[in-house]
Order: C-alpha cells, then structure tokens, then sequence
C-alpha cells in the first residue's frame, strides 16, 4: 500500500511541500497572515484512502507497473484493513487567515 501512496503523490498532488511554503508565498504576495495552523487528521477507517489506493492502483496497472491481479490485491488488502481498522494515514489540513493590509 505504501507503493500506492508514494505513486499517488507523485502523480496526482501538484505540490506535495505546499504547507511548508504557503506562509512565505502569502507574505510576498503581501498579505498579513493572522492564523496559520496545521492539523494532521489521522484515516483509520474506509475513508479517503479508499479512493487514492484505487487511482493509484488502476493507474500503476494500466501502465504496466503492475498486474490486474496485485491491483486487485492492493484494493482488497486496503479494504480488509480498513475493515479490522488496522489502516491508517495522515491527510494533513491548513488553516489560513490573511487579509490584505490596510
């Protein structure tokens, strides 16, 4: 499964460093940021990891990187652990207040 995540970072988030960039980014655009918090919410259950291990499988499999059989298996494995909740992921979030200065 960590196969499926570092394949689905890869090719679908645009910038995975984007948190740690966005004060600065804000700041040289000139805006004034007043809260800026960072929360990791933790993916036990059948949740969104569902549906990036599935593009991420389907995608690997179309391109040969893997049989139709370890796709399978990668969907199955996921949702058995879901299950037994024995998965887990972080989905970081961010939480941005800036205004432009008077």
């Amino acid at each position: 499964l960590d196969a499926c995540a570092q394949f689905f970072a890869d090719e679908f988030v645009a910038d995975k460093r984007l948190i740690g960039k966005l004060r600065p980014q804000l700041v040289t655009a000139g805006l004034v940021v007043e809260r800026f918090s960072i929360a990791n919410r933790l993916d036990f259950a059948e949740g969104s990891g569902q549906g990036w291990v599935a593009m991420a499988s389907k995608v690997m499999e179309s391109r040969g990187l893997i049989g139709h059989e370890m796709a399978e298996g990668l969907r199955a494995e996921y949702a058995r652990r879901a299950r037994v909740r024995e998965n887990y992921g972080f989905l970081p979030f961010v939480t941005v207040v800036a205004r432009k200065p008077f």
